[in-house]
């Protein structure tokens, strides 16, 4: 008799885990949000399977060549969650847990670090240096962070696949103003929320060509009418940076994936 086993859990809500148990498999949660009158940046990522990690890479890559003679690497073996905080362009909360991922009905945890959808809005908190509320998708949010108030908006994303995502240069942008929420996702598409609803614009992300010797990602980034100069990297790996822009009235927080394909030949 045969017997398949699904990739991942078919019955689970669109935003839920779906437990995916693919080679190079990956579920990603990711929470931005910012404060631009306290000049506020959070970024909460909880990967069940980290696609951009080179080990996880090169373990696949191993096993898609002699898949009889190396064992599948799965996603929980790369877990990964990392939540930082800035503020006025310095990390002042870095959170790192190491370990798999935990699910516990609605809640997404590692160490103290937890993302909970639970009354209609997705809940971050880290320890008592971070707590968060938001809604899904694009809107106001609230709590506190190390501290101090925090009152301004926040995009939740989550998405899964069974295998990792094709390699090339890619980014996803996150710009906040007062009252007004940009999102550009990694194929181009910009999405508005403010008090007026949601939709969805057309405008283009430039990002200058940086000479050799570059950091590896642009120093510049036009959107929306803004032109926003990189502040601060926040992560920065082989295959993945993260970092913050501004200019008066706007701040962004910007992933770049596959780096250095940034750098000019």
């Amino acid at each position: 008799m045969t017997v398949i086993v699904p990739l991942y859990d078919v019955q689970a809500a669109a935003d839920a885990w779906h437990h995916v148990r693919a080679p190079g498999g990956y579920e990603w949660w990711h929470l931005a949000a910012g404060d631009v009158r306290g000049d506020w940046v959070v970024s909460a990522h909880f990967f069940a399977g980290f696609p951009l990690d080179v080990n996880y890479a090169a373990r696949y890559s191993a096993y898609r060549r002699r898949p009889t003679r190396r064992r599948p690497p799965m996603p929980d073996e790369f877990s990964r969650c990392c939540v930082k905080a800035s503020r006025a362009g310095k990390v002042v909360f870095n959170a790192c847990p190491a370990g798999a991922l935990v699910a516990e009905g609605n809640l997404i945890r590692a160490g103290d670090c937890s993302l909970e959808r639970a009354a209609g809005e997705w809940r971050l908190k880290c320890g008592d240096q971070i707590s968060i509320a938001a809604p899904p998708g694009l809107g106001r949010a609230a709590g506190q962070v190390v501290g101090s108030a925090f009152d301004g908006l926040a995009s939740v994303s989550h998405c899964f696949s069974t295998a990792p995502p094709p390699p090339g240069r890619r980014m996803r942008m996150t710009l906040f103003e007062l009252g007004r929420i940009l999102v550009c996702d990694e194929q181009g598409g910009i999405t508005e929320w403010s008090e007026n609803g949601v939709r969805t614009l057309t405008d283009e992300i430039v990002s200058p060509g940086n000479p050799r010797g570059s950091p590896g990602y642009p120093e510049l980034i036009r959107l929306a009418g803004f032109v926003l100069k990189a502040r601060l990297v926040m992560a920065r790996s082989a295959r993945f940076a993260e970092l913050v822009y501004g200019c008066a009235g706007a701040t962004a927080l910007v992933q770049v994936f596959d780096p250095p394909a940034f750098n000019a030949a």
